[in-house]
Order: structure tokens, then sequence, then C-alpha cells
């Protein structure tokens, strides 16, 4: 597996599957403001975390059970988020065993550390357009080390349900 996750280009019937056209929206939002309009606009819940707000837009209405049979319930195959990161914040360190993340950076200051170990992740930085793919299994960890806020899109497909995130401190 490559250490290195951003992509800058993709190729086109991947990048028309990844990018709905809520992404070009974003993408072609004339500023943060009006892209986070359009995210309250399309929500189906948000929360508030210390390291700044998500908002959940989209869940598929397909339902799989846990791959693994370990956990109760089912969960969605596909989630669609957007998170906007408070300057000089990060997220906690995780991973997941059943889902890949698919990440466009809607601004310019989007970071994360990466890799398939702990103790050595790899820091990363995003510019506007730009998408990085998390595989299953991978730790990582998106950041904003700049003093404006950051804004990133996020699919995620597989087993989409909290039973499977496992956070690290640090």
């Amino acid at each position: 597996m490559s250490d290195r996750f951003v992509r800058s280009n993709v190729e086109p019937e991947i990048q028309n599957w990844l990018c709905p056209d809520d992404i070009r929206t974003f993408l072609l939002a004339e500023n943060l403001e009006a892209a986070i309009a359009f995210s309250k606009q399309n929500l189906s819940y948000d929360e508030k975390k210390f390291w700044g707000r998500y908002y959940n837009l989209y869940e598929s209405a397909e339902a799989i059970p846990h791959p693994s049979g370990a956990f109760e319930g089912n969960a969605p195959v596909r989630k669609e988020k957007v998170l906007i990161i408070n300057p000089q914040t990060r997220l906690i360190t995780q991973t997941h065993e059943h889902k890949t993340e698919y990440w466009f950076a809607i601004t310019d200051n989007v970071s994360f550390s990466a890799g398939v170990h702990l103790d050595r992740m790899t820091y990363q930085t995003m510019k506007k357009g730009e998408i990085a793919v998390i595989p299953a299994g991978t730790f990582h960890r998106i950041e904003n080390n700049s003093d404006e806020t950051s804004l990133l899109y996020e699919i995620q497909i597989g087993f989409c349900h909290e039973q499977d995130v496992k956070r690290y401190e640090g």
C-alpha cells in the first residue's frame, strides 16, 4: 500500500461516480460561506464537535450487516458528509476495517496524516479539488494547521457504522 494518498487526477469514470453534483457545487462555491450555506440546506443532520462541525448529507437506504457478523444490526453502505475543521485543530486518529473513505478538498488548506502503521503516518496536504483515498485499515487523522477554516467533503463506502471505528489517543 502506498503512503501517498492524495490524487489530483482520478480515472474519469471513478471521478464521476465519486463526484456527485453536490461536490461540484462545493468546488464551484465562491467562498466558504456559500459552501456552508449549501450544506445547511441539504443536510439530514449535523453535529458540533471539539474540532468543528460536520453535516451529514446522505446515507444510502440500502443497509448491510457487519461483514464479520460480530455486531448486531445493519449499517448504510454509503455516507456523505461535509466536515468544517476549525483552525489549528485535528481530529482523533482512527481506523476502520470495513469502509474506505474518499476525501475531497473544498478549500486549499486541508491536511491529514495517514499510514499503515500508527507510528509511521505521513503528513500530507491537499489543494482545492484534490482527492485523498483512505483505504480500510489505514490509520488516519484530519488536521488543520492553518489559520483559516478547512472544508472537506467525505464519502464513506462500505460498512458505515460507528461500531467499525477504532480511535487512538495522541
